[in-house]
């Protein structure tokens, strides 16, 4: 039986700092690229080993090691391309070789973070970045995990999934606010943008102008850069840049 202990606010508030200083420093050790920025058209490389040191620092974090000591090798990682409302999943399995588990998270959703500038939610609670993003699933796919293993079901809409989530990570709900690019071009039917239109948008606090060149998931802008890769046939040099819809004005 995995157990735990009821954590206080400032706890969890010191666990998860010293989680991402910890994870971000594996990131950097190993060159490893977590960088994403829809201005730019950057998509986040991310591999299984990293979601496992993730997971693990969880564990020792807020588990005292219970989920290494008891699953071990059970216990595997992947990525998907294919979950596009989903940040995660928890799949428990039993064959005749026993039980095992796997912790899937979903790299369109922490691609889309940055679709839009309003605030992202994942399982209630606010996150400023895709790292925070990925840690909270991760810590909504624990506790999937701790119910498989205790009681061989899990439900997150269940109270007893929700009493473990609050105990462990004080968690307000369970599911996520982060925009996919099909809600996100839906809603952005009614914005008029046109291939040609003169357009602004802003990126790090700094307005840029420029022109749409082509609409595909995203504006590709095209912005007087001196230093620009792209040449006009009057000599005019420009950047490219990839914008969702939501993010330009005429």
């Amino acid at each position: 039986m995995i157990k735990w202990e009821v954590k206080s606010e400032s706890y969890i508030l010191n666990a998860r700092n010293h989680i991402k200083s910890e994870f971000l420093k594996l990131l950097e050790i190993n060159n490893h690229s977590f960088t994403a920025n829809a201005l730019e058209g950057k998509s986040i490389l991310l591999s299984n080993s990293f979601i496992k040191k993730l997971f693990y620092l969880y564990d020792d974090n807020f588990l005292k090691g219970q989920l290494e000591k008891f699953i071990g090798d059970k216990m595997k990682f992947s990525l998907s391309k294919r979950m596009t409302s989903s940040g995660g999943k928890s799949i428990f399995s039993k064959s005749v070789q026993g039980y095992s588990y796997e912790i899937r998270i979903s790299l369109p959703v922490l691609n889309n973070f940055y679709l839009t500038n309003s605030e992202k939610r994942v399982s209630g609670l606010v996150v400023l970045d895709h790292i925070e993003a990925l840690m909270i699933i991760m810590e909504h796919e624990i506790c999937h995990v701790i119910e498989f293993y205790n009681y061989g079901q899990s439900n997150c809409k269940a109270y007893r999934f929700k009493k473990i989530s609050i105990e462990i990570f004080n968690h307000k709900g369970v599911y996520h606010e982060i925009p996919s690019e099909k809600s996100l071009n839906k809603k952005n039917k009614s914005t008029n943008i046109s291939v040609g239109d003169k357009v602004k948008f802003t990126f790090k606090d700094k307005i840029y102008e420029g022109f749409v060149s082509n609409i595909t998931k995203r504006a590709t802008v095209m912005v007087l850069d001196s230093k620009g890769q792209y040449k006009d046939k009057e000599g005019n040099r420009y950047g490219k840049w990839y914008v969702p819809l939501s993010n330009l004005h005429k």
